[in-house]
């Protein structure tokens, strides 16, 4: 059977210092029908996720809530997981736990992304603690942070050591949350093939990679014996729709900036580029500028051409947006995370209003 159509889309607030203002967003996104939203995990750049999914939960009743994205590195994997569990059993079952290999909040802290080996090693320990299984201590140990001793000693008042790592409180009672696994390149797709419940791509808007991703990971899937049909697959998406195409452009300069960065992370551009593409890629590797991370108005968004952004993100005509989400749902898309406009100025609030009350039903109306 194939699944239903989901469309979620972010809560964060222009004024990050005031926690009460996201929830008061959370509020509006459950009344304005979209089913579900995420928060993002960037600590040092947000209030701390778990904190305002929490409350979040709390203030809403129908809403679905996400990490927009976690990781295992600012988070040991035991953290994660009870923290995840936690927020379900509270929610009613509404969480998802959204996770990739890490950007800002490591590069807050002076790290780079989780390596792939250590990414898919630390989805396995998370989805053995969330079925209240145990891990071994010494798999365990290696995703302790580096100023943690690893081991006992001699000098340590222990007589018994634990016999494995585990989370006590889980019961089978407990419901597991999906673990949603965000992800750009070829070997993360391969890694969340094997290990997601959502497989969700952050490659904007763009058809043709996004084929080339749901192919990746159904060439995986094939391969270790997964059926498709369950996996929910996804993708991250800017959608910024305005009357007026460079309005929409500078509404959505930042995240566009933001999301398309990962396509050339490590300074290699993944999945099918054609010239401008790979040039506009080039360029963003070589300005970015952390200190500007998502802002409109960066060094970053100076550099990409016009018709980059309007490939890269649902930007402008919202008929034209929903034309492309329509080709996008028929790749077997059905999770749409639509990153909208938070800007509090008339443009952004038009901008939002047209991805509620033109582009959403729509789609809705087509599935």
């Amino acid at each position: 059977m194939a699944n239903a159509i989901e469309i979620w889309t972010n809560f964060t607030a222009l004024d990050r210092s005031d926690p009460f203002a996201f929830f008061e967003r959370a509020r509006m996104l459950e009344a304005d029908g979209w089913d579900g939203a995420t928060f993002p995990d960037s600590h040092q750049v947000n209030p701390e996720v778990v904190s305002m999914l929490g409350a979040c939960t709390q203030i809403t009743s129908r809403l679905r809530l996400g990490t927009g994205v976690t990781n295992p590195s600012t988070r040991h994997p035991a953290v994660v997981a009870s923290a995840m569990m936690t927020l379900n059993a509270i929610s009613g079952d509404r969480i998802v736990l959204g996770i990739g290999r890490g950007d800002s909040p490591l590069a807050y802290c002076g790290g780079s992304p989780v390596s792939i080996k250590d990414f898919e090693a630390a989805l396995e320990m998370i989805r053995a603690y969330m079925k209240g299984e145990t891990v071994p201590l010494e798999l365990a140990a290696t995703a302790l942070a580096r100023n943690s001793r690893v081991g006992f000693g001699d000098d340590l008042a222990m007589n018994h050591a634990p016999e494995g790592s585990l989370i006590k409180w889980i019961k089978p009672s407990h419901r597991r949350p999906p673990v949603e696994v965000i992800c750009t390149g070829p070997k993360v797709i391969q890694i969340a093939a094997r290990q997601a419940d959502h497989i969700t791509f952050a490659l904007g808007a763009d058809v043709e990679r996004l084929a080339w991703a749901v192919g990746v990971a159904k060439e995986e899937l094939a391969r270790i014996g997964r059926d498709p049909a369950d996996i929910i697959f996804g993708a991250h998406i800017p959608t910024f729709p305005h009357h007026d195409q460079a309005v929409a452009r500078k509404l959505a300069e930042g995240y566009v900036t933001a999301q398309a960065r990962f396509g050339v992370m490590t300074n290699k551009v993944v999945g099918p580029a054609d010239a401008g593409q790979r040039a506009n890629f080039e360029r963003l590797a070589g300005n970015y500028d952390m200190r500007a991370h998502g802002m409109i108005g960066s060094a970053q968004a100076r550099v990409l051409d016009d018709d980059f952004i309007d490939a890269f993100g649902l930007i402008g005509d919202p008929a034209a947006a929903v034309e492309r989400l329509k080709r996008i749902v028929a790749l077997g898309i059905t999770k749409l995370q639509l990153v909208t406009s938070q800007a509090s100025t008339d443009d952004g609030r038009a901008s939002y209003g047209l991805a509620t009350t033109e582009i959403m039903p729509a789609i809705r109306a087509a599935a």
